[in-house]
């Protein structure tokens, strides 16, 4: 979706991938606010809501964020459980996770 719909170059997938910056400071600003929600499961502090405002983002975006989290985590969870095949099509963005070295 990223590449398909947001029109994100590859390097800037990988590097939301991996968790590094990609450079743009307001896609930066997603990623870093994405990563609090799931590390404090929702209940992020009030200065990580407000670095997500002062990029130019609002309560909206912010909740969006959350759903978009809830989703993955359901889809995965489930995908998990029922080890279903990979669709072909999506086999060039094949995933498998971080590394530990990363």
């Amino acid at each position: 979706m990223a590449t398909a719909k947001a029109g994100l170059p590859g390097a800037q997938v990988e590097a939301l991938r991996g968790v590094r910056t990609t450079g743009e400071a307001k896609l930066d600003a997603v990623q870093a606010f994405t990563t609090a929600v799931i590390a404090t499961r929702g209940k992020v502090e009030d200065a990580d809501l407000a670095a997500l405002k002062a990029a130019g983002y609002d309560d909206q975006a912010a909740l969006e964020v959350v759903l978009g989290v809830s989703l993955a985590t359901l889809c995965n969870f489930a995908n998990n459980l029922g080890q279903p095949p990979l669709n072909p099509q999506l086999e060039d963005y094949r995933w498998d996770g971080l590394k530990a070295a990363e």
